[in-house]
């Protein structure tokens, strides 16, 4: 039971913080280090060390460079077209800026973020509760047979 609920304890508030948010065209770009993904206007081929991805759509990674026209993005993710994804384990692409559909950034959500806190609080309130009521369970298991091998021996206090 507890190994379980930790584990769903961990997995909620893991991930639950955060949501990719479109940039509006007017916008300028996100920031050097911010997580994005990169929507392509069409799907293009890209080259990945010695091999050619065809048909992606869609890039996941962190921001490099930006400027008002262009990006340069240290890339963690392809996605084909077709739905292929392919790890790219930061190669870096460069993009203008004509050449997207749509960027979305990757932001923390305050309310996500608070129930996830709430849920983490509450479970490692109710481990903690239930580490307590097993050890006053064990102790006093532990005096009522002592108290019994007492009374079998004929020392009762």
């Amino acid at each position: 039971m507890r190994s379980s609920l930790l584990v769903i304890i961990s997995a909620l508030s893991s991930g639950a913080c955060y949501q990719y948010f479109p940039v509006n065209e007017t916008d300028p770009l996100p920031d050097e280090g911010a997580e994005i993904r990169v929507r392509l206007d069409s799907p293009q081929a890209l080259d990945l060390g010695t091999m050619t991805i065809n048909d992606v759509s869609t890039i996941q990674g962190h921001v490099r460079t930006s400027q008002s026209d262009s990006l340069s993005l240290f890339s963690s993710q392809l996605r084909t077209f077709y739905g292929f994804r392919q790890h790219t384990s930061g190669a870096v692409f460069d993009f203008d800026r004509s050449q997207f559909m749509q960027v979305e950034e990757r932001r923390m959500v305050p309310w996500k973020t608070g129930v996830a806190v709430g849920v983490t609080t509450v479970g490692l309130a109710i481990l903690m509760s239930e580490a307590t009521y097993s050890n006053l369970d064990r102790r006093s298991e532990k005096r009522h047979l002592e108290s019994e091998y007492r009374y079998r021996r004929g020392s009762v206090t």
